[in-house]
């Protein structure tokens, strides 16, 4: 992917300029159709918004909540950066959505290549996952 003004300002504007210009190119654009499950892949949101649902078990019942709507801006699928196992939550479009994809492999080839910038970019990523795990606990500690 090239650089675009509009997408650096939007999704990575917490990185220097000539970071961001490296680390465009690994980027791929991909759109989802309103439903469409992401699995398996690190992305920042540029239009549309996706569902973070996990699945309960209660009482010999499953159930699905939603835990997070997740739009412009915003990233998701962290995790597929990180690990070789399943998400423990499904990702779902819930409009038509375009993201731009970090694959595991770009990511880490990126962070060899480009050490502290890598750091960078990971406390954005860690930041965030903070963010969204401090509002969880508030959620569950409103509902107990």
């Amino acid at each position: 992917m090239e650089f675009c003004q509009k997408t650096y300002n939007l999704c990575f504007s917490f990185l220097p300029e000539d970071v961001a210009k490296s680390l465009f190119p690994r980027f791929e654009k991909k759109t989802f159709e309103s439903g469409e499950k992401l699995s398996q892949l690190f992305c920042f949101v540029l239009t549309g918004a996706f569902d973070i649902r996990r699945e309960v078990q209660t009482g010999g019942m499953s159930r699905s909540h939603t835990i997070a709507r997740i739009g412009q801006g915003a990233f998701v699928g962290e995790g597929a950066l990180l690990e070789e196992c399943d998400s423990f939550c499904t990702i779902t479009a819930v409009e038509v959505s375009n993201v731009v994809v970090l694959s595991k492999d770009q990511f880490e080839d990126f962070l060899l290549e480009h050490p502290v910038d890598g750091c960078l970019f990971l406390k954005k990523i860690l930041t965030g996952v903070h963010q969204r795990l401090g509002n969880s606990s508030a959620r569950l500690a409103h509902i107990l």
